[in-house]
């Protein structure tokens, strides 16, 4: 990144950061999609060989590099390790470092379609300093590290219980009531404002109502679409629901109508391969629309004010 001409290292810092953050994060999520299901401690034992259970030491234990180091095996019994705890380790660093920048340089604290329209900026000190953005960030990476668990979970065959959504949860209902901003869009957007504004204080519940409304109203069409033992599943519903009080319902509606097709495709061509009700794809996809709506609804805007010129 450039401030006139030269390195911003301010900037900078913050992105090795938050891939250090991310990463770390990325290696704690392992600990959880391993554990959690099994009723154990997340903290103790430490990590350690899952054949020779011997306590991994710190050094081996770095995200991604540890693995790199010991290329992929157990450096006491030489068994494999599973290259999907490096690729987690990897995938949570860069989504903190991608999710920061599609937040930063294509929005800022600006009404979401006006930043949209003004494309690419670079993220300035001023910006990098918004409180109100860093909530709304750290909001979404819960919600996102959060589906991720659930959806590896769901792939190894292991319960998804509720405790794991219980963060994520009362992190989005609680935090828009300090700042408003936390949400993408307020459920009104684009729409004829019919609250007084004395009534502004309704704002917050109606977010979160609507937004809540329409995972669940998505679980509902998903009802039919999945296998029978999954009917009703509560890590689906919660799953929805998490997505709904998180960004709204403009965001969840698009989310929710793309993994609806894509569950009507497995039903209709792939019955193998939504078995276990799809919370993988769905948490693939929730992490894709985070990544790429603005970036997309910019490049839309550019393209719909180059054609009327």
């Amino acid at each position: 990144m450039w401030l006139h001409g030269q390195i911003d290292w301010f900037a900078v810092l913050i992105a090795a950061w938050l891939y250090s953050v991310g990463g770390v994060i990325g290696s704690f999520l392992n600990v959880v999609i391993y554990r959690l299901p099994l009723g154990m401690s997340l903290v103790r034992p430490a990590s350690r060989c899952p054949a020779c259970l011997t306590p991994i030491r710190w050094y081996d234990n770095m995200p991604v590099f540890g693995w790199l180091w010991l290329r992929g095996r157990c450096r006491e019994c030489g068994v494999d390790i599973s290259a999907r705890y490096p690729a987690v380790e990897a995938l949570v660093a860069c989504f903190f470092v991608t999710l920061a920048a599609s937040e930063f340089c294509f929005g800022g604290e600006r009404d979401p379609v006006s930043a949209a329209a003004a494309g690419f900026h670079l993220p300035w000190a001023s910006d990098l300093s918004a409180t109100g953005i860093w909530m709304r960030y750290w909001a979404q990476v819960l919600l996102a590290v959060t589906l991720l668990a659930a959806g590896l979970m769901e792939r190894d065959g292991s319960a998804v219980p509720f405790r794991l959504f219980r963060p994520a949860l009362l992190f989005a209902i609680a935090l828009p009531f300090v700042w408003r901003e936390v949400r993408p869009f307020p459920f009104d957007y684009g729409l004829v404002q019919r609250l007084p504004s004395g009534d502004a204080i309704f704002q917050q519940p109606l977010d979160l109502l609507l937004g809540a409304g329409a995972g669940l109203t998505i679980a509902l069409f998903a009802w039919s679409l999945v296998r029978r033992d999954q009917q009703g599943s509560r890590p689906m519903i919660i799953t929805l629901l998490a997505i709904g009080v998180t960004l709204g319902w403009q965001l969840t509606v698009a989310i929710g109508v793309v993994w609806l097709a894509w569950l009507g495709l497995c039903r209709a061509f792939a019955n193998s391969v939504d078995r276990r009700g799809g919370l993988l794809p769905l948490a693939i996809l929730a992490l894709f629309t985070l990544l790429a709506w603005r970036p997309i609804l910019s490049a839309m805007l550019a393209i719909s004010a180059r054609s009327l010129e």
